[in-house]
């Protein structure tokens, strides 16, 4: 298999600094793709049980039983199967994490939209289970990327940005957005804006890919030129 840092790593003598890790586009990337997903999953456990009761008749505690369950389950399924498939790809191409975590939310985008937009009650329960297990089978993945994007002496700090951002402006913005709309139209329409941030978490994280893909392309031209 053909191992990748990207990038170069930061001069040794120099402590991380935001500024540096601000300099890799890559890195940068992968904190947008975090802001969106965290801003759909935070939508999605903050009005869904609303949403539940609202569409679907559901109690307060048929609606918190239910749909705890299922993203306890879902959640567990998608982190551990998540990891195995990235640490999978990741063995033969240089980009398998991220492509696992663009791919995973992509395919999970779908079944989003589905679970809030049908009047099935059924139908919102299978698609809120598969949508929870594909929805986090980024997070040991992207701890990885992150890893793989920057140098050892910054992981630790690269995390701590990552999460500091991602959260900021995911948890902080997703259920006073969606509360707006909900007042302005109806609830359905503001769960869809997290469906659409969704979408925008899978390309961002696509994306990634692609960058990693193209830097281990020009280091290998390097390492072939002669000297």
């Amino acid at each position: 298999a053909y191992h990748l840092k990207v990038p170069v790593a930061l001069p040794a003598e120099k402590p991380p600094s935001i500024f540096n890790l601000l300099k890799i586009p890559a890195y940068l990337m992968v904190m947008a793709g975090g802001m969106f997903v965290v801003f759909a999953s935070t939508a999605l456990i903050t009005w869904g049980p609303t949403f539940a009761i609202r569409y679907h008749g559901l109690t307060v505690a048929q609606a918190s039983t239910w749909m705890g369950g299922l993203v306890l389950v879902g959640s567990v399924g998608g982190v551990l199967l998540g990891g195995y498939i990235a640490d999978t790809l990741q063995a033969r191409w240089t980009f398998g994490r991220a492509l696992t975590i663009g791919g995973t939310l992509l395919l999970g985008t779908p079944f989003l939209y589905v679970a809030v937009s049908t009047d099935s009650l059924f139908e919102f329960f299978v698609c809120f289970f598969v949508a929870s297990f594909l929805l986090t089978c980024y997070h040991g993945p992207a701890t990885a990327v992150i890893h793989d994007l920057t140098p050892p002496r910054a992981h630790s700090f690269a995390f701590a940005l990552y999460l500091f951002v991602i959260h900021l402006f995911g948890d902080a913005f997703a259920p006073v957005l969606v509360g707006k709309v909900s007042d302005t139209t109806e609830l359905r329409h503001g769960l869809q804006i997290g469906v659409a941030a969704n979408a925008v978490a899978a390309i961002c994280f696509l994306v990634v890919a692609w960058l990693i893909a193209r830097k281990a392309r020009s280091v290998r031209l390097q390492a072939d030129m002669p000297v």
